[in-house]
């Protein structure tokens, strides 16, 4: 009877060990997951900024040759 209580505390310390190492992986791919959408947010916000850029300056180089003709 010893030995079968020894067997099953063994194995739930096994099942403890596995539920830790298994959150941590869980942790750790969630955190990828949330540096992989700010990284593409923040190129979507790049693109956008750099078409507004463009936009804003294609209308003073129109302005500006506008004014100069």
């Amino acid at each position: 009877m010893q030995i079968l209580k020894e067997v099953g505390e063994g194995m739930l310390e096994v099942v403890v060990i596995v539920a830790g190492v298994a959150v941590v992986i869980l942790v750790t791919l969630a955190v990828a997951a949330a540096l992989i959408a700010l990284v593409e947010i923040l190129a979507a916000a790049a693109a956008v900024s750099a078409a507004a850029l463009a936009a804003i300056l294609t209308i003073l180089a129109s302005a500006t040759f506008a004014t100069a003709s």
